[in-house]
Order: C-alpha cells, then sequence, then structure tokens
C-alpha cells in the first residue's frame, strides 16, 4: 500500500498521544535505563479507556497508510523531544502498542 499524503492540521491526535509523546524528552535516558522502561512506566499510568484510544490510534498510524516521514512528523507535533532516526520511529511505536496489549491483558 502506498502512504498517501496527509494534512497534519486536519489530522485528529488523541490527548494521550501527546502526552506519552512529550513525556519522552532528551534527558529520558538518564530517568530510565531505556526506552522500553520508560514507555512501560508511562504506560502504567495510564487508565485502560486511555489505552484503548491510543491503541486505536497506534492501529491507525501502523496500517500502512502513513510514511516514515509522516509518522516523525506526528511524534514530532505531538510534543515530544525525542528524536527517532532511520525509520526507528516506526519500531517504537510498535512496541508501544506491544506494550499497550500487556498492559491491557493485565
Amino acid at each position: 500500500m502506498t502512504p498517501r499524503a496527509i494534512d497534519m492540521a486536519k489530522l485528529y491526535v488523541p490527548a494521550i498521544f501527546e502526552h506519552i509523546s512529550s513525556s519522552f524528552h532528551q534527558d529520558v535516558l538518564e530517568v530510565y535505563p531505556s526506552l522500553e522502561e520508560a514507555l512501560i512506566d508511562y504506560l502504567s499510568w495510564v487508565s485502560p479507556s486511555d489505552l484503548r484510544v491510543l491503541r486505536a490510534f497506534l492501529d491507525e498510524l501502523l496500517s500502512g497508510s502513513y510514511s516514515i516521514r509522516d509518522l516523525s512528523n506526528i511524534w514530532d507535533k505531538a510534543g515530544s523531544d525525542w528524536y527517532f532516526s532511520d525509520g526507528m520511529i516506526r519500531h517504537f511505536l510498535d512496541l508501544m502498542r506491544v506494550q499497550i496489549d500487556v498492559r491491557l491483558a493485565t
């Protein structure tokens, strides 16, 4: 599937995605041993209903309709100052999606 052009101004980004994204800052690895550990901790404070909202949004982002550049732009505009290189944003969003499933299963 070829990614479509997106209008960032019209894209609905859930508040919970913005909250999680903005939690990733330049000093995150001074507080946590890895991005995965930070993500697990951040998600531990999210309600099940917000986790489901976040999961649905990630399902859309990871559907193949968005390019790596789109994913990076969405992440950046959500308020994070942690930047991913070489397409690692998709890997990280996949990891977030998996961790949400883990949290919802407990």
